[in-house]
């Protein structure tokens, strides 16, 4: 039963999270298609985006609910959220297609006038005293939580070395792998490589995280979308919460595995292990929505900053660059040097993927994943 409430939670956390993203995007990008500013409230656009929002909701609760009162077997149950992903693509380029035809049919873009700002750095901060240095001062800038990531690493280090004091009481065979009933299943011989490995994992996802935002904090990342001064400052301004929200994120999961390291290895605590196992998962899925929320607030801090600010390109219209967006989401421009842009639908950075770097990184991915699937049948 814990696998399938589990599923259950994270079937309405994954239609949440894809109800909030559609709030998170530029105004002047709605389900990732570019309109003027003048259109940011027309009926057809919020008759859309409020579709799709419903169509998530409504089919994460219905799974969700199907889950856990149908008879599923784990194994089958597990699909679920995959089905509710499909449904949210479905719903999304059906709404958007609305968009797109009523801005076709309508001439949306035929008068507009067309501005394009230069590129804020990263750290651009207040140099003169105009009303745009003003503005970037306004707006935090992207950061790495170090903080976060020191309590992150002082959980995991202090959970393996309760686990290492008290080794001679761990068992010579200890268990791997659990079932789908939580039943043990796997066993090998004690040492410190099998008994670390929420350790080892922990530490990994650390890493992880910390580069993303170190990468975040460093890197020129192009904006594509609304591409005024205040468009720019309020991509910044959603980058900065999405660090924070990757500490945050980094903290809960570091307690997940911190939990993990004692529970599991120490004996006297398997009764817990069934409990310890819907804590890391439900941590786990909701610090994928916490990311969410100090980029709200971010978001909305920003809005209320900016709005007593008259910048020169305030009334004018970014480009409507819709052709260079794949599905509303994947940027492809060779002629774009940029090689990070702005997410058009959601949060955060992507490639261009007409570079040779995104080239590289999706070739690298494809080769990880064949070698994960080849591996067991490599013995």
């Amino acid at each position: 039963m814990i696998i399938k409430i589990t599923i259950a939670l994270a079937v309405l956390t994954i239609a949440v999270a894809m109800a909030i993203t559609s709030a998170l995007v530029a105004r002047t990008t709605p389900l990732g298609v570019s309109i003027p500013r003048s259109r940011a409230d027309d009926a057809v656009v919020a008759s859309a985006v409020s579709r799709y929002r419903r169509l998530v909701l409504a089919s994460g609760a219905v799974a969700a609910l199907a889950v856990l009162a149908l008879p599923i077997a784990p194994e089958w149950a597990s699909v679920v959220p995959l089905v509710v992903l499909g449904l949210g693509l479905a719903a999304y380029l059906a709404q958007r297609r609305k968009i797109i035809e009523a801005k076709s049919a309508g001439g949306w873009f035929e008068d507009a006038e067309y501005s394009v700002s230069a590129q804020i750095a990263p750290g651009a901060s207040a140099g003169e005293n105009s009303d745009v240095a003003r503005a970037i001062a306004v707006v935090e800038a992207p950061r790495v939580p170090v903080f976060w990531y020191l309590a992150s690493l002082s959980l995991l280090g202090s959970a393996a070395a309760l686990v290492a004091a008290r080794w001679s009481e761990i068992p010579n065979v200890i268990v791997t792998h659990w079932g789908p009933g939580l039943e043990p299943d796997a066993w090998a011989d004690k040492s410190a490589a099998q008994v670390f490995i929420p350790t080892w994992i922990g530490l990994g996802t650390l890493a992880l995280l910390w580069g993303s935002t170190l990468a975040v904090a460093k890197t020129m990342v192009a904006v594509r979308g609304d591409r005024s001064i205040k468009g720019q400052l309020r991509s910044r301004a959603v980058l900065a919460g999405m660090n924070k929200g990757f500490g945050a994120l980094a903290l809960m999961m570091a307690i997940g595995f911190a939990t993990m390291q004692v529970i599991n290895y120490l004996p006297g605590y398997e009764r817990f292990m069934g409990a310890t196992f819907g804590i890391f998962i439900a941590l786990t899925v909701l610090g994928g929505v916490a990311i969410l929320v100090p980029i709200a607030t971010a978001q909305s801090k920003t809005d209320d900053a900016l709005r007593g600010f008259k910048l020169p390109d305030d009334v004018n219209d970014s480009p409507d660059n819709d052709k260079f967006y794949k599905l509303g989401t994947f940027y492809y421009n060779p002629d774009d040097p940029a090689v990070l842009v702005e997410k058009r639908f959601g949060v955060g950075m992507d490639f261009n993927y007409a570079t040779w770097q995104a080239k590289v990184f999706m070739v690298t991915i494809l080769v990880v994943l064949i070698v994960c699937i080849a591996l067991p049948f490599l013995g």
